[in-house]
């Protein structure tokens, strides 16, 4: 795809390995700081919107356009995760 030709890992200047290693190493990283700083309900639902997106809508985009609708489910846990942190008020 002409689009992404130039990134890292197709263009050669980054193995598969090496691909790995950084994104695995960035989202246990990235769980473990929701997790730690915020919740552990946060941390969680940080690790379902990864895995869900990593292993469920990535995938999927490839075999039908229904994905679209697959993918708003990680889409929407970040914007979950932040109403969870607002205080709340009592009128």
């Amino acid at each position: 795809m002409s689009r992404t030709q130039n990134r890292p890992l197709p263009a050669g200047r980054m193995r598969l390995v090496e691909a790995y290693i950084i994104a695995g190493i960035s989202g246990v990283a990235g769980i473990f700081i929701l997790g730690f700083y915020f919740n552990a309900l946060s941390g969680l639902l940080g690790a379902l919107a990864l895995i869900s997106y990593a292993f469920i809508y990535t995938p999927f985009k490839r075999i039908s356009p229904i994905a679209v609708f697959i993918g708003a489910i990680p889409g929407s846990i970040p914007l979950l995760i932040g109403y969870m942190q607002q205080p709340t008020q009592l009128v």
